[in-house]
């Protein structure tokens, strides 16, 4: 979704998808990679106890990342306000900084929203529920583009409107998939009130989440280092924009599931190495 988004920016000024490419990028840094990171620990954790048919561990697990997610959003959060002055202060462009800035401070609802989401949608993988997230992402989508075109366009608020209707889309899946989860009868097995128990398996979360974030964080941060080198050269507007065409959308990597990758090799060792490579070629 985020890189739809930047190639989305190529139709528009430099300046324009400059400082919002900077923008991605920086959330990528502070949020995305760590949540990524740490909800892989999740999906492990609620794959082992739905595998282990303890059921009601599913809720507990989720509560718990949902709590240290929320706990980690503060900081990002105080970051993501200061942004202006923390690009200015690493020689970055400062026309870019102050526009990513004040998008990095519209973009603070989004932030909570998606360490509700993920855990959600980890949640309800784990017990192979997919038609609920397809029918949140399609029902969201629906809502995105009208709230967006009016931000953006009727109400001229520009990359501030933009921010704020992703906010509020991100919101919306997540009071869309919370809804279910806590009324729908393919739940039932697995929905638990919040309990002391929640508490006993943050410590289980956070074993396997940090380990997880670091790897993910030491292999996004390299490729996020070249946007701030791109921001101290001599034409940084135009340099961070021709990054975008690097963001693009391959359709082969969706086939490089982690699940269809374990499913095949159970039929066909071999196939592995052949996968493998076709990943690193298409890298």
């Amino acid at each position: 979704m985020k890189k739809l988004k930047i190639s989305e920016m190529l139709r528009r000024g430099q300046l324009l998808h400059s400082y919002k490419l900077r923008m991605l990028k920086q959330k990528g840094i502070c949020l995305q990679s760590v949540l990524y990171g740490m909800t892989s620990a999740l999906e492990t954790l609620c794959g082992q106890a739905h595998g282990a048919k303890q059921h009601k561990k599913l809720s507990s697990y989720t509560y718990g990342a949902i709590i240290c997610l929320l706990l980690f959003c503060i900081p990002v959060a105080i970051l993501w306000i200061y942004m202006e002055k923390i690009l200015i202060l690493i020689h970055q462009d400062p026309l870019i900084s102050r526009e990513a800035g004040k998008f990095s401070i519209w973009s603070i609802p989004a932030l909570f929203s998606c360490v509700i989401l993920q855990p959600l949608v980890c949640y309800l993988q784990s017990q192979y529920l997919v038609l609920p997230l397809l029918a949140s992402s399609v029902v969201t989508l629906a809502f995105h583009v009208p709230i967006c075109w009016a931000f953006v366009f009727k109400f001229k608020m520009g990359s501030k409107g933009a921010a704020l209707a992703i906010g509020l889309s991100y919101w919306f899946n997540a009071i869309f998939l919370g809804l279910y989860a806590m009324y729908s009868l393919k739940c039932d097995a697995t929905r638990a009130p919040i309990s002391m128990e929640v508490f006993s398996t943050i410590k289980d979360f956070l074993c396997l989440g940090i380990p997880s974030a670091l790897v993910v964080c030491l292999e996004w941060w390299a490729y996020e280092v070249v946007i701030l080198l791109a921001g101290i050269m001599k034409n940084p507007q135009l340099e961070t924009s021709v990054l975008s065409i690097r963001q693009s959308f391959s359709i082969p990597l969706l086939l490089l599931n982690t699940h269809i990758l374990n499913l095949l090799t159970l039929i066909y060792n071999p196939l592995e190495k052949v996968l493998t490579f076709v990943y690193q070629f298409y890298q």
